[in-house]
């Protein structure tokens, strides 16, 4: 440690004299200057040795420049930034508004591993490809966006070969009953949350999606994507709006995921079923303890599904309320590479 004799340094008392002179000054950055007078020391031990004195007009000019400097770090240092708070539409505080954004849980497992967001890609974002090996198109839930779950698309390419083009198109905004008429992505209305087996339906919003959806499938197939290739999913008002989409539809399709779902129009289905999909292969993946689409949903949906001939791989997730985790996700995947003999890396 050096000596304040040896290049004539202010003694400590006097050091201690200008500490308090500026604390008084300046209360606001007391604490920063009182951090910086032992670096102002270790910073004067570090100069060459001189005969400057403290009473000398040098060291007086050294003296108010460093005394400057350290005003203006400690300033600068004392200023909190502080990130701009989102505005939000302002709502009665006895109003509480459902949105269906897929709630990331840890199941048990040893494998789990992080994702990585991939771009949005829209519908006319895909690219025609004659060695493309199928196409998924995603429908996300109630309030949320499609790139929300563009990391499913990222997470298979990481883990699974061939070229499988992703859709995670956006709902239409439109109000929705069950949040008091509040306009949101939807893909069709819902009259109540949550969703138990005696929910009513809207059977003409739903429609409109059913042929919404359609409309990709043949852009799809425009683009040299037969729609046995093609597989559609979804996670809650999406996948009710998958199950319907599939199931209506007049072309054959590669298969469906459903995850907290839950079929519409249920007691009507022998209306609007079509032979075409029956033997579609679907995954149905739901959480134990969801609070917004009831686990009894998904019970009663397949047991319905089962009965007309469709045939449902159906698992459970522990501990997972209205959402998905890591174990269900490589689950979605599997199903996906094995439903377009995708193979694994």
């Amino acid at each position: 440690m050096c000596s304040h004799s040896r290049i004539g340094l202010p003694s400590p008392p006097l050091l201690h004299s200008l500490r308090t002179v500026v604390c008084c000054c300046y209360p606001c950055v007391s604490w920063h200057i009182a951090l910086r007078m032992q670096a102002w020391q270790t910073f004067l031990c570090l100069l060459p040795s001189h005969p400057m004195t403290c009473s000398s007009p040098s060291w007086l000019l050294l003296s108010l420049f460093l005394l400057f400097l350290l005003l203006a770090a400690a300033h600068c240092s004392s200023v909190q930034r502080v990130p701009p708070t989102p505005t939000a539409t302002t709502t009665p505080t006895t109003t509480r508004h459902h949105r269906q954004h897929p709630h990331r849980s840890h199941c048990p497992n040893k494998d789990d591993d992080t994702t990585t967001t991939s771009p949005l890609l829209s519908p006319q974002q895909l690219t025609p490809s004659s060695m493309v090996d199928g196409a998924v198109i995603w429908l996300h839930g109630l309030g949320d966006q499609g790139s929300s779950w563009s990391d499913l698309e990222e997470r298979f390419k990481r883990t699974y070969k061939g070229n499988v083009k992703f859709m995670f198109p956006n709902a239409p905004n439109a109000p929705v009953t069950c949040n008091h008429g509040m306009v949101m992505p939807s893909w069709f209305d819902l009259v109540e949350i949550p969703l138990t087996p005696h929910s009513r339906d809207s059977p003409e919003t739903i429609a409109a999606s059913v042929d919404r959806v359609n409309r990709w499938i043949a852009q799809l197939e425009a683009e040299g994507i037969p729609s046995e290739r093609i597989i559609i999913g979804g996670f809650s008002q999406g996948g009710a709006l998958t199950i319907q989409t599939v199931l209506r539809s007049d072309k054959k399709l590669a298969g469906g995921v459903v995850i907290s779902g839950w079929v519409l129009m249920a007691k009507e289905i022998d209306a609007w079923m079509q032979p075409v999909n029956k033997d579609t292969p679907f995954f149905w993946g739901h959480g134990a303890i969801d609070p917004l689409v009831v686990p009894q949903m998904q019970e009663t949906g397949v047991a319905l599904l089962a009965e007309k001939g469709v045939s449902v791989d159906s698992k459970v997730y522990p501990g997972v309320p209205h959402g998905i985790c890591d174990a269900e996700q490589r689950h979605i995947l599997k199903f996906i590479a094995n439903t377009l003999g995708v193979e694994e890396k």
